[in-house]
Order: C-alpha cells, then structure tokens, then sequence
C-alpha cells in the first residue's frame, strides 16, 4: 500500500460537493493528489440523501463537510453551481470560512477565453481525460513515465462500492451523438450519478487549478494551491490499486 504524507508540499487533499439533479441528493468526493508523481489517488466519496425525517438537510450537509476539513484539513474545495450549489457556495464561505471553488458543467465548450478561465467543464472532455489517465495507469503500473494516472483505492469503504456502483450504471447515452464526437454521459436509467459527477468535478478542479492543464495537452510546470487554513496535516493511509480493464470513451471505466 503507497504512502502519502499530506505534510508534503507535494501532496494536496481535495474536496468537490455535487448536489444532484434531484433536490434530494447530495455526494462529496475526495481525492488526494501527488504532483511529483502526477498521481490522482480517488480516495472517498460521501453520500447524503435529504430527509427531513431524518435531520438531513443541506444546512447539516455544510456542518458535516465543515467537520470533514477540520479532520482532513482540505487543500481545496469546489463545488458545483448548477442545480442548488451556488447558495452552497456561499452558504460554507460564509458560515465556515472556507474557501470554495465555483465550477459549472456544460455540454460543449468551444470558447477559448472560458477554457483558459478553467471554471467550465465539458462533460465529454473531462471524461476522455479521465479515461487517458487512467490508460496509463493501466499502461505504466509502475509510472515510469509520469504521464498522469488516476487510482482507486484497494480497499473500498461502503460509500466507495456505492460509487462504483454509480460508476457501473454511467453510460454513452447517444450512440449517434458518440459517432460525431458529442456523446452524452449519464446515469442509465432512473439511477443516480451524483458521486460520479462530483469526483469528474474534482478531478477536473485538480487538472485545471492544481496541473494547470487547460486543454487535452498536458502542462510542463505544476501549480501548487493552498486554498484552505490548516491544510498540513499528519498523513493518513491511502491505498493504490490498478483496476483491471480496458477503458474507452463509451463508459467511464469499462470493465471494473
């Protein structure tokens, strides 16, 4: 099992909050970055479903992410402003302090200007990012060539099978729209896809606000952000294992 140390300038922990489509869902993704070995360690994701019945609400979700970085002490944070997440914005700055990335998503970005700006994602192209990332640690188990990987964890936690689940049920919607190179990707059916849209978000924070790649060419410098207070924290374990499969544009990760 590799061993990160957050107390290096090199290891950053980030956090990205997805609300859902629906009023009712909410995820959390965490993930934790080595910018020396150009490494995307997928380590977490939480899950909240809304309920008054059972004290849910998005004012204790913004308490328990609160609680979250006080344990974790995130590097930096984003979360997502379509549907219900620009009051989430504000809401975490102003009653926590924390510092929150605002990103949208969108279907098709052609603006060069937004692209720079690296606050727009375009669903299709952080997905071919993910899935180029994770062909190489596919590629190079032993990343001779640093090119860039995304990992998962061996040991999964309850909520991380839960997201694999979600990650099963993310599928190409147009088979037509794929064959122009304007796919759709969503959850099959009436599933959910909230935890997968909330680690695309991260780790689209991450390929933008920490490696600086703006396009699908990669930078040469690396960027380091600190965006939270307290961020130096004691390392914590963070398992690294090589998914078996072959990884193509029409699924996230085919084959898990």
């Amino acid at each position: 099992m590799e061993q990160l140390d957050s107390r290096l300038k090199n290891i950053i922990d980030t956090a990205f909050l997805d609300t859902g489509g629906a009023v009712d869902y909410a995820a959390l993704n965490m993930c934790t970055t080595d910018t020396v070995s150009r490494k995307i360690y997928i380590r977490d994701t939480v899950f909240w479903k809304l309920s008054e019945a059972d004290h849910v609400t998005f004012a204790s979700i913004r308490n328990d992410i609160a609680i979250l970085h006080q344990q974790l002490h995130f590097g930096m944070m984003g979360c997502e402003t379509n549907n219900y997440g620009r009051t989430e914005i504000e809401s975490l700055r102003r009653d926590y302090g924390l510092r929150v990335h605002p990103f949208n998503t969108v279907g098709k970005l052609t603006s060069k200007k937004l692209i720079q700006k690296g606050v727009t994602m375009e669903k299709n192209a952080i997905v071919k990012f993910v899935n180029s990332w994770r062909q190489n640690a596919l590629d190079d188990p032993t990343n001779q060539l640093k090119l860039g990987q995304i990992v998962l964890p061996k040991q999964k936690t309850e909520e991380m099978i839960r997201w694999m689940s979600q990650l099963d049920s993310f599928v190409r919607k147009d088979p037509e729209g794929f064959a122009t190179g304007n796919p759709k990707y969503a959850a099959e059916g009436s599933g959910h896809d909230d935890g997968i849209m909330a680690a695309l978000g991260n780790i689209f924070m991450i390929k933008t606000k920490i490696f600086g790649i703006f396009t699908g060419r990669p930078s040469t410098g690396v960027i380091h952000h600190n965006d939270n207070p307290q961020s130096a924290k004691q390392g914590v374990d963070k398992g690294a294992g090589l998914v078996i499969g072959h990884v193509d544009d029409s699924y996230l990760y085919q084959g898990l």
